[in-house]
């Protein structure tokens, strides 16, 4: 037998797009051919359709704040690491444990720190969902981390209750927009969005009862108290936004802020400290990837309750492009990369 024939068939492989070094996108990011992922047995493989960023992903590449390099790696990652977090596709293969899924489902989900902006991810069944019935791929890929940490600041963390005012600072990004509209949902009186004037119809369009300008007018100088806030731009001292809050209110940062050592986690330290000593209650969010409340928030997106917002789909050639938008921190709903 020739070696030809005797060597053994390669791997399948697949397009990602992983970064090595910490930098600016156009420096970092590139593409390459790496095996397609193999599942577990409590996995499903699903062939990527579009992903979608998060600011979650420039902290990544640009090793910003530090501390993720004390993971990472000090002057480089340790090892390569795909891009993105959150994608839709159909379902290619399934973990022998699987019974949730079938082949060619059409899913949603959050890879988180495996990465998304592939061809083909395995995952968890369990942190998957059914996409919504009525979304395209592009929108399903826009949902999953902001609309998990939107409903985890007003459920599990915020506790809202049917008839609760609810103020949202930070109401036209990517967490904002759903948690404006989940507070909606489920049944707040009043929703109110802080953010700039520019984003102000898009922000009502999504069900808010009143817009706060904040280039214009403070929302801590205001007379109406909430029962709940939730502070994703985090871009005030806590004394100054609890006042904004009712006396057996809460108060929920997201995140936001914070220096090139620990980045958003310091001020969500110094909230929790701080808030030891207030009368409102103060918490912060730390969601989880979970496919029973992605499929919650799926049946409300059926149902026309909640809408996915998109600023621009990008090919997967302006995946460089998309990234740089991205750092603008002037996105107003979600960008997202087609596969």
């Amino acid at each position: 037998m020739s070696s030809e024939s005797s060597r053994a068939p390669s791997a399948p492989t697949m397009r990602a797009i992983q970064f090595s070094d910490y930098g600016a996108p156009g420096d970092v990011l590139h593409e390459t051919q790496i095996p397609v992922p193999e599942p577990r047995p409590d996995d499903i493989l699903v062939e990527v359709k579009a992903a979608s960023i998060n600011p979650y992903d420039w902290h990544f590449y640009r090793g910003d704040p530090y501390m993720i390099r004390a993971t990472s790696g000090i002057r480089r990652l340790r090892h390569p690491r795909i891009a993105g977090a959150d994608f839709a596709g159909v379902v290619a293969t399934v973990g022998t444990n699987v019974t949730t899924f079938s082949i060619g489902d059409r899913v949603f989900g959050e890879r988180g720190e495996g990465g998304a902006l592939a061809e083909f991810v395995a995952v968890p069944a369990d942190n998957a969902a059914t996409m919504p019935r009525t979304a395209s791929f592009e929108e399903a890929a826009a949902v999953p981390m902001v609309a998990l940490t939107a409903s985890s600041a007003l459920r599990d963390v915020g506790k809202l209750a049917p008839g609760q005012s609810v103020l949202v600072n930070g109401a036209s990004g990517g967490v904002g927009v759903f948690a404006v509209q989940l507070a909606k949902a489920w049944g707040a009186s009043r929703v109110v969005g802080v953010c700039s004037g520019r984003n102000k119809e898009l922000v009502l369009s999504l069900g808010a009862d009143a817009v706060v300008d904040y280039t214009s007018e403070n929302y801590w100088e205001g007379e109406e108290k909430f029962d709940l806030m939730v502070d994703i731009q985090n871009s005030q001292p806590l004394r100054r936004s609890l006042t904004a809050v009712k006396e057996d209110g809460t108060y929920v940062i997201v995140g936001g802020g914070g220096g090139k050592l620990m980045g958003p986690g310091g001020p969500v330290m110094r909230a929790m400290a701080q808030g030891l000593f207030k009368r409102q209650r103060v918490a912060a969010v730390f969601a989880q990837s979970r496919g029973e409340d992605l499929a919650r928030v799926a049946s409300l997106i059926d149902d026309g309750k909640v809408t996915v917002p998109i600023e621009k789909v990008y090919d997967w050639a302006e995946a460089t492009a998309a990234m740089e938008r991205l750092e603008s921190n002037r996105v107003s709903g979600k960008l997202v990369i087609r596969i």
